[in-house]
């Protein structure tokens, strides 16, 4: 997992501290810096709980690399001349 995600999201809603978060997806404060500092890969429910917290989809949070190659994808798709 890329150590973006969590912390990405924390920053961008706000000045939401690991504490707040973990406490919010009844979380361990560790867990979720272990995972923004890439020394934790999120557990399925782990990344579903923090994935429903900032209501974006699960792979946002576990695997932001894929996110981005889909958004990549569905932009090229609307930059393509319907047939």
């Amino acid at each position: 997992m890329s150590a973006d995600g969590p912390k990405t999201l924390r920053e961008l809603r706000g000045t939401e501290s690991q504490f707040k978060l973990a406490v919010r997806v009844g979380l361990s404060p560790s867990t979720i810096a272990g995972i923004e500092q890439g020394r934790h890969e999120p557990k399925v429910h782990a990344a579903i709980r923090i994935a429903q917290a900032f209501m974006v989809r699960v792979e946002d949070i576990a695997w932001p690399e894929v996110a981005e190659l889909e958004k990549h994808r569905e932009n090229r798709k609307k930059d393509q001349p319907a047939a």
